[in-house]
């Protein structure tokens, strides 16, 4: 798999698929291939799991810091999805 960023910009790396272009919207999976339902936008499921999108918003609450992209920075439960990552974020 080719990387999709630069190796100064880390993937969010998050287990749950948000679109790039739409902040905040969960990707919906089917048949191997996951399609945000706001642009329409698709995505072979396993290219967008874990999240591969630049972790450039770094989120901090006080006990805890973490860096995100800007799709999963927008979700409400994203200390909770921290929580259910594949990786360490950071």
């Amino acid at each position: 798999m080719v990387p999709v960023n630069p190796p100064w910009e880390p993937e969010c790396g998050l287990a749950s698929g948000v679109c790039p272009h739409c902040a905040g919207v969960r990707l919906i999976a089917s048949a191997g291939e996951s399609r945000c339902v706001r642009c329409g936008g698709v995505w072979a499921t396993a290219r967008v799991l874990p999240c591969p999108w630049p972790a450039i918003i770094v989120l901090d609450r006080g006990d805890r810091a973490m860096r995100v992209c800007a799709s999963h920075a927008a979700l409400s439960n994203v200390w909770e999805l921290a929580g259910q990552s594949v990786r360490p974020p950071g």
